[in-house]
């Protein structure tokens, strides 16, 4: 079973929707439960960084080998202001079984103007090749294209990363092309995949959810 708990925003209805995804072949083996950031994990979301260091150095770093407890708690603080102040939505991924913080997700640079944001995952090294990073990110489309009435949500993705690709590929997004020098890592440029998903594909979102919500 996926619990999943939902942003409580004052503006938005409350979801009340758990994915079973048990005994499904190819899908998932593991119970994980999905919820938005919180200071009390900040201990489990530092021990996942750190025994994932070298995965998450230069996509979600920017290099840095190492990172004190204190910097993972004031990350968070900050992620708890951003939702606040409906900016940025972090979700922390947490294995049930051994009670691991086996991942983030979230929605961020959100523009309530023109409707958009952008969608960012990462998931320990462990678990890279799960179904996690795809279920996790198909519940925060929805989310996201259902609830909130976004009209666009981006994923744009380092050129060097085959993994975040890969995973990009697997979900109903649609492959923009390579922007030039879209990101910047230490200071250096580099060009980015651009996926996207508007409207059009919550059709489809729902599909490959269907099996897992329990309405």
């Amino acid at each position: 079973m996926v619990k999943l708990i939902n942003p409580l925003l004052e503006q938005l209805p409350r979801v009340s929707k758990t994915f079973n995804i048990t005994n499904k072949k190819n899908i998932i083996t593991h119970n994980i439960l999905i919820e938005p950031y919180d200071i009390k994990n900040a201990e489990l979301i530092f021990q996942s960084v750190q025994t994932s260091i070298e995965h998450l150095k230069r996509f979600i770093l920017q290099n840095q080998t190492q990172w004190k407890f204190e910097q993972i708690q004031s990350a968070i603080n900050q992620a708890m202001l951003d939702w606040d102040a409906q900016k940025n939505y972090y979700f922390s991924v947490k294995d049930i079984n051994s009670n691991k913080i086996i991942g983030s997700i979230l929605l961020a640079d959100i523009n309530h103007v023109h409707r958009y944001a952008h969608l960012g995952c990462w998931i320990s090294k462990d678990y890279v090749g799960s179904e996690i990073a795809v279920l996790s990110s198909l519940y925060i489309l929805y989310l996201g294209i259902k609830q909130m009435k976004l009209m666009r949500i981006e994923m744009v993705i380092d050129v060097n990363n085959k993994i975040s690709f890969n995973t990009m590929k697997r979900l109903p997004a649609i492959y923009e092309g390579i922007l030039r020098n879209r990101l910047s890592i230490d200071n250096e440029a580099f060009d980015a995949h651009v996926f996207s998903i508007t409207p059009n594909e919550l059709a489809i979102i729902e599909k490959r959810l269907e099996f897992f919500i329990d309405k």
